[in-house]
């Protein structure tokens, strides 16, 4: 899981998601709550950090060299 991942969050956690695709943002250490992990969801940024327990990656970022 790397930032720029897409993901799907879990539903059971987070209902108010439940269809919709987020892409994360692995470095994020000054988030409110336990885990570092940022995702923008819905248009916006999720205000709290997520579990990489409650992410479901879905496509992969790929870094093109330059």
């Amino acid at each position: 899981m790397k930032t720029g991942d897409l993901v799907k969050l879990c539903v059971i956690s987070y209902p108010q998601y439940i269809g919709m695709c987020g892409i994360i943002d692995i470095k994020a250490p000054d988030l409110p709550g336990l885990y570092p992990i940022r995702v923008f969801i819905n248009n916006r940024w999720h205000p709290y950090g997520v579990s990489s327990r409650d992410l479901e990656v879905i496509s992969e970022s790929c870094k093109q060299d330059e």
